[in-house]
């Protein structure tokens, strides 16, 4: 970013934005770019190049100055930057409040830095705004270039974390706490330091700071400690959601073929594969109606494959504002990049970029989209983006062919309904021999997973206000006071089948034998 940074104010490019949670680091680079253009100054006897800070708090203002109050005002502040004659950087903190239509005089803002757009360029000027989220109205969309900070490296954490080593180090003399840790410190930190910053990737390096911090007040160097606080703060992004799963393949009934796909993976992900030239797969579409196992089968990934599991909920990152569900979208792969290897999983991915039958949509749908394609197309990162979608009908051709698979999930089959009630009845404690396996499986036919799911828990709680075990009649008669989506959205069903001859997999072998055997079903 720095060499970038640095062509673009020695081309005299007027208005930078860069987005970024990091004013600290983001004006250390500032810095030590004006530092290397005043260095190697053309002609002795120009001016240095100077560096102007502007908040809402202090108005504008130098190292040397404590700010003028007067030019807290961001209509002043960009009054008073006109009349600056030096040369050099002026840097807004903040300033996408004032550039959004939440400000009453966002119009009279917009129109300064337009006319301050020619002004910047012959008195060898540069603003630079530095905001946590990009926000640039469709007037200034020509003049301001935006600019992405990375996030941390891996060299720049590992100092972090080196640096605080040292003060351990230099506390060990004067503190007999620290001096009885320091040889487990030293241990865990010369076995462990690669793990510990490779954890800490997808942090910013203030974020990365304090949970060493955190391992060194409790007293241990701990990998755990850094997995559970990067948690804490995806979740606290609004944007992702961290899964810590546990349950694996055995927990899916049917779907074999996909299943068979999930195990192939885990080995495309090995650097036996890597070595093979075998690529890492980075796209899985799973469709199909709610309750038949897309979402399980989301979780599940990741457990096979050893890696942690991102969601992303398409309805929820939403925003009415313009622009914000673009950047929300552009957050959320930024940090799953970060924090890769991972699974990705997007849920109802139709609910952001279906565009309609006619091919078009909404310009932030098509904004979203974009992001979307570039991401999936151009990122190296190590992840596998697994999306779920009821409805696929208008998602654009070019989205589909960014997925190496795309599987339909139908409706169980006599036998994977088999398996599912297996594995639910296991999960509460009862062992399927002792049901009329047979029955229960025939008056399901049509009923999904999550269905089967709910007659056994109102079964077992039918059973339990009769003071009773549960048994087959317990279930039935719950069979028979739940009606089925099947018989609900069968015209849906049909339309689903009809899209998924021509564009998807099955994910399920075909139900050979209609018969269930009757026999409870052993997971290996």
């Amino acid at each position: 970013m720095m060499d970038e940074l640095d062509v673009l104010i020695r081309a005299r490019y007027p208005i930078l934005y860069i987005e970024t949670f990091e004013e600290d680091r983001a004006l250390q680079r500032i810095r030590s770019v004006l530092e290397r253009q005043n260095a190697n100054r053309e002609r002795p006897d120009d001016p240095a190049k100077k560096l102007w800070c502007w908040t809402v708090t202090k108005g504008l203002h130098t190292n040397k100055q404590t700010g003028d109050p007067r030019t807290a005002d961001p209509v002043e502040a960009l009054a008073e930057i006109g009349k600056l004659r030096d040369p050099g950087i002026v840097v807004l903190k903040d300033f996408h409040h004032y550039l959004s239509d939440h400000y009453g005089n966002q119009d009279l803002v917009v129109r300064m830095l337009r006319d301050l757009n020619v002004d910047l360029q012959t008195t060898k000027k540069t603003i630079v705004i530095l905001a946590p989220a990009t926000t640039v109205p469709a007037d200034l969309q020509k003049a301001i270039t935006v600019l992405d900070m990375p996030l941390p490296t891996y060299d720049e954490i590992g100092d972090r974390l080196d640096a605080r080593i040292g003060e351990v180090r230099r506390m060990a003399p004067v503190s007999d706490r620290v001096t009885a840790l320091m040889p487990a410190f030293e241990e865990q930190y010369r076995a462990g330091r690669d793990d510990l910053i490779r954890s800490a990737l997808g942090l910013t390096l203030d974020e990365a700071e304090n949970v060493y911090a955190k391992c060194i007040a409790q007293g241990n160097l701990s990998i755990k400690t850094v997995i559970d606080e990067k948690q804490q703060i995806i979740r606290k992004s609004g944007i992702l959601e961290y899964y810590q799963n546990v349950e694996g393949l055995e927990n899916v009934g049917g779907l074999d073929v996909l299943k068979g796909w999930i195990r192939r993976a885990e080995r495309r992900f090995s650097r036996d594969a890597e070595a093979y030239g075998v690529e890492r797969p980075r796209g899985l579409l799973l469709v199909g109606l709610p309750g038949t196992g897309k979402s399980l089968s989301a979780k599940v990934t990741p457990y096979v494959l050893r890696l942690p599991l991102l969601r992303m909920d398409m309805s929820s990152i939403a925003s009415k504002w313009y622009g914000e569900t673009t950047n929300n979208i552009k957050a959320a792969l930024k940090l799953a990049d970060a924090v890769s290897p991972a699974v990705f999983w997007w849920d109802e991915v139709e609910k952001m970029i279906s565009t309609g039958g006619d091919g078009g949509g909404h310009e932030e749908t098509l904004r979203a989209l974009g992001v979307l394609l570039t991401h999936m197309e151009e990122s190296t990162a190590p992840i596998l983006r697994v999306a779920t979608c009821n409805t696929p009908y208008h998602l654009p051709p070019e989205f589909l062919q960014r997925f190496e698979r795309i599987f339909f999930v139908d409706l169980p089959t006599g036998r994977e309904r088999e398996e599912i009630w297996n594995i639910h009845l296991r999960h509460v404690g009862r062992d399927p021999v002792d049901f009329a396996m047979t029955e229960l499986v025939r008056e399901t036919e049509g009923y999904v997973g999550r269905e089967i799911r709910t007659i056994i828990k109102e079964g077992l709680g039918a059973a339990f206000f009769d003071d009773m075990e549960v048994t087959t009649d317990h279930f039935k008669a719950e069979i028979k006071r739940l009606v089925p989506m099947s018989k609900q959205k069968q015209e849906e069903i049909d339309r689903l089948r009809t899209w998924a001859e021509r564009n998807a997999v099955s994910a399920s072998l075909p139900d050979v034998e209609s018969e269930p055997t009757g026999r409870a079903v052993e997971f290996s």
